[in-house]
């Protein structure tokens, strides 16, 4: 058995409560950084040959979030909400404008826990999404988070 030292107690003189509260703090930094790394949502569109990329933050008010114009032929909209975690969602949104208001072409939900890297390949974790206007004009999409998008 190693000899005891002020840095490295054995099991036995060290209280349960400690090593319980030590086991805690260590997770922590753990929770932080993963929650950190599904902080920034990354949208990229293609419209008529452009390739835009969209960073999207989380956000608790997610009626005020504002569509994106896509050349005044589609609205593109990602609401990503992180917190509370019983309502952690992002839903994606794609509105065909027009005199009478946005008209919902397409809609999707993503609920935790989301695909990582490893998962998400070249398409985020969307996958490559096509959506047609009724002039069968084109607006492509995928998302990933930012920091999990590969490298």
């Amino acid at each position: 058995m190693p000899p005891q030292s002020a840095c490295h107690p054995s099991l036995k003189s060290l209280h349960w409560g400690s090593v319980v509260a030590l086991g805690v703090l260590l997770a922590l930094p753990a929770c932080r950084s993963s929650r950190a790394t599904e902080s920034l949502l990354q949208c990229t569109t293609i419209y008529g040959g452009t390739e835009v990329i969209h960073v999207i933050k989380a956000t608790q008010d997610p009626y005020r979030t504002a569509s994106i114009n896509v050349e005044d032929r589609f609205e593109f909209k990602a609401v990503y909400v992180s917190q509370p975690l019983d309502v952690a969602a992002i839903n994606l949104y794609v509105y065909h404008p027009s005199e009478r208001g946005p008209a919902l072409l397409h809609q999707s939900k993503y609920r935790p826990p989301y695909p990582r890297a490893s998962v998400q390949g070249r398409f985020g974790f969307t996958g490559l999404q096509a959506v047609y206007d009724e002039d069968s004009r084109q607006l492509e999409y995928w998302c990933a988070f930012a920091n999990l998008s590969g490298r």
